[in-house]
C-alpha cells in the first residue's frame, strides 16, 4: 500500500528526534527498507559517525509496510531511551597499527542485543574488547 510521502518522513524525524536528544556526535540516521519474498518490508535503521565513518545497527524490524515499520522502530527507539538501556563499548579496529581503543555508546535490552548492533556493518574488521552496561541519568 502506498502513503503520501509526508507521513513517512514525519516518522523518520520523530525517530531522528528521539535519537538526537542525547546524540552528542550527532551521527546520522539511515533508514533502509527491504521487501521479503513474503511480502513484509523490512527496515533498518542505521547510524553512520560523521568523524569515522563506522556503521552502527539501530534497529532492524519486520512489517506490513513501510508505515508499521517505522511505528515498530519509533516505538523501540522511544523505550530504548531510558537510563536502563546504556552501554559502552570499548574495541579495536582490527587494522592493527596504533590507533588504541575506541569508545562507542549503544541503547539496547542487553548485551546480545549489543553485539548484534556492534557486528552490522560486516564489512568492518572491529573487535569489541569491552562492553559495559552503564546508567546515564
Amino acid at each position: 500500500m502506498k502513503y503520501p510521502i509526508t507521513a513517512k518522513l514525519r516518522m523518520e524525524s520523530a525517530i531522528i528526534h528521539t535519537i538526537n536528544t542525547d546524540n552528542v556526535a550527532r551521527n546520522t540516521v539511515h533508514f533502509e527498507y527491504h521487501e521479503s519474498i513474503l511480502g513484509h518490508t523490512e527496515l533498518y535503521v542505521v547510524t553512520v559517525n560523521r568523524i569515522t565513518d563506522n556503521v552502527f545497527l539501530l534497529t532492524h524490524v519486520v512489517g506490513e509496510d513501510d508505515l508499521d515499520c517505522l511505528g515498530k522502530a519509533l516505538s523501540y527507539v522511544s523505550d530504548m531511551y531510558t537510563p536502563d538501556h546504556h552501554y559502552i563499548v570499548r574495541w579495536t579496529d582490527g587494522m592493527g597499527g596504533d590507533m588504541g581503543i575506541h569508545t562507542s555508546y549503544f541503547r539496547a535490552k542487553d548485551e546480545a542485543e549489543v553485539k548484534e548492533k556492534f557486528e552490522f556493518d560486516t564489512l568492518s574488521d572491529r573487535q569489541i574488547v569491552s562492553i559495559e552496561q552503564t546508567s546515564i541519568a
